[in-house]
Order: structure tokens, then sequence, then C-alpha cells
């Protein structure tokens, strides 16, 4: 008899183990304080009502809550990290804040340093990100150029993307910005001096060349 109580007593304290390990583990990613104070709460009361019915001393139980309160901090901290790392960041070094005060030291330096690496990873793929974006809108711009330059029309699309605006809000290095807002203008003024010439007649066009052709002529050497 006494051998089937303690079976019986072993089986409802590892029940109450995975017990703690079900209710630390239920954390959800839009859980707020009041869902983990719950669970908390029955914690407790589940460890209550076994030390009440004999199947675990009171410092046993005790150590059992302490061990879940640690282990629903860790499941919360993997959550929220993941959710937001610089607020998490900002929380878990504020002392005034109650957030997390279950964790050891060693275990909130570990999950700072986790939620560091989660911003440096996110950090490179969208830098990532933005050079392969800024590579392709150059490679577009360069088209533009390339048509005006062939005598393509300067459409408001080609306008609207070669902007110093948009070459400014796309190129981040701002002396390679500067140089392509330099190609432009000279690009657009190219082809509004070729529109220009499309509309005169060929006896102005005539006195043009040779007024060019005089000016070269007085401009070698220099």
């Amino acid at each position: 008899q006494k051998d089937g109580i303690t079976r019986g007593r072993q089986k409802l304290e590892a029940n109450l183990v995975s017990r703690m390990a079900g209710l630390a583990a239920s954390a959800q990613a839009g859980d707020n304080d009041d869902i983990y104070d719950q669970r908390a709460g029955d914690a407790r009361q589940a460890i209550d009502e076994a030390i009440a019915n004999r199947v675990i001393a009171a410092d046993v139980g005790e150590r059992y809550y302490q061990n879940y309160l640690k282990d629903a901090d860790s499941a919360r901290a993997l959550f929220d990290m993941q959710a937001d790392p610089i607020a998490f960041l900002k929380d878990i070094a504020d002392e005034e804040k109650e957030y997390l005060s279950n964790l050891t030291g060693e275990q909130r330096a570990r999950f700072q340093k986790q939620a560091n690496d989660i911003l440096e990873r996110r950090r490179k793929t969208e830098q990532t990100k933005r050079n392969a974006a800024e590579r392709d809108y150059i490679k577009n711009v360069d088209t533009v150029l390339s048509a005006l330059k062939s005598g393509a029309p300067l459409t408001k699309e080609m306008e609207s993307l070669t902007s110093d605006e948009a070459i400014s809000a796309n190129i981040s290095d701002p002396v390679k910005a500067k140089k392509y807002s330099a190609l432009v203008q000279d690009a657009k003024g190219f082809y509004s001096d070729t529109q220009q010439l499309s509309k005169m007649s060929v006896p102005a066009l005539v006195r043009m060349q040779a007024a060019y052709e005089a000016e070269a002529a007085q401009d070698q050497g220099t």
C-alpha cells in the first residue's frame, strides 16, 4: 500500500511538472501582461493544490514555481525579441521596469545578444535590398540617358524617373547622385536642342553650321 501511494504521488508530481512546462510553452506572440499573469496564477494554483494534497513539499513547490517563472519569461523573451527587437532591448535594459524579472543576469545578457544579432541580420538584409534596388534604378537611368542621346522622345515617366528628387532618393552616395544629376541635365539639354533643330528651316541650319565652323576655327588650340 505504501509503495502504491508513493507511485501515485510520483505520477501526480510528474503530471504537475508537465503542467508547468505546458503553461510556460503556451506563450504566443500576441500575449500581454494580463495573459502572462493569468498563466502564472494557474501555475501557482496547481502547485498549491499539489502541496495541499501532499503530492510535494512546500519547498519543492516553491522551486517548481520559480522554475516556471523563469521558463515563462524565457518564452516571452523569444517572442518579444522577434516581434520588436528594438523595443525588447529598451525594455530589458530599463531597471525600473519589472520586465522579465525572473531571469538571471546571464540569461538576460544572452537574450540581449540575440536581439542585437536579429537587428544586425535585418540591417544586412535591408541593406542588400537597398543595394539591389539602387542598382536597378541606376540601370533604368542609364537606359533613359542612352535613349535621349539616340533621339528618343522625353516622356513624363522619364522626367519623373530622372528628377533631382528621384536621384537623391534612390542613389545613396551623394557624389554619385550629383554626377547622375549632371548627366541627366546634360542629356535633357541635348534633347531640347535637338528638338529645336528639328523645327528650323534648312537655310537656318546651314547658317548655324557655318557659324559653328567659324567658331571652331577660332577655338583651335584652346
